[in-house]
């Protein structure tokens, strides 16, 4: 979920056959999005090493099956459970992800139109929608790898300084 910047119905109802890990990328179908259009997802070399791992131990087509039935997908209440249990749901929600994710980029000064295409939202200035069509693939696949890059850095300790707290006093 942290990898891929996508909501969690659309990790936790995904399939295998929507990954092409040679090509590193995911295509979620438009019947699976919250705007009913198909979304392109690069993956991180991290995101594919996981990915793998997890097609070891998965016997279906669901990535996340519901432990009681195999063809339905895992509840979405099952993330905020495993964040409550490792005692981070105070201070995140999954979907807070998708909220890190825009911050950091945003914050760093990367094109917002990248930023928003991978985010698989819509342009609100719909006549600006209907004329750009471009799809930023080469843009959106290296914000994912830059992305998963820092990510690997702050999950071995690199130096975080928390949003509203200056370094003197963190």
């Amino acid at each position: 979920l942290l990898l891929t910047a996508v909501r969690k119905t659309e990790l936790l109802s995904a399939q295998w056959n929507e990954f092409d890990l040679e090509k590193a990328e995911w295509s979620v179908p438009a019947g699976r999005m919250k705007m009913r259009e198909a979304h392109w997802v690069p993956l991180s070399g991290r995101a594919v090493e996981l990915l793998r791992e997890l097609r070891q131990y998965s016997t279906g087509d669901l990535l996340f099956p519901n432990v009681r039935n195999l063809r339905k997908s895992m509840a979405g209440r099952s993330l905020n459970a495993f964040l409550g249990r490792l005692g981070y749901l105070k201070q995140v929600k999954p979907h807070g992800f998708r909220s890190m994710f825009s911050t950091y980029f945003n914050g760093a000064g990367w094109n917002p139109d990248v930023i928003e295409k991978c985010l698989a939202h819509r342009h609100k200035d719909v006549i600006r929608a209907k004329y750009n069509r471009a799809e930023y693939r080469k843009e959106q696949r290296d914000a994912m790898q830059h992305w998963a890059d820092m990510v690997e850095q702050w999950s071995k300790g690199a130096d975080v300084v928390p949003i509203g707290v200056t370094k003197q006093t963190a």
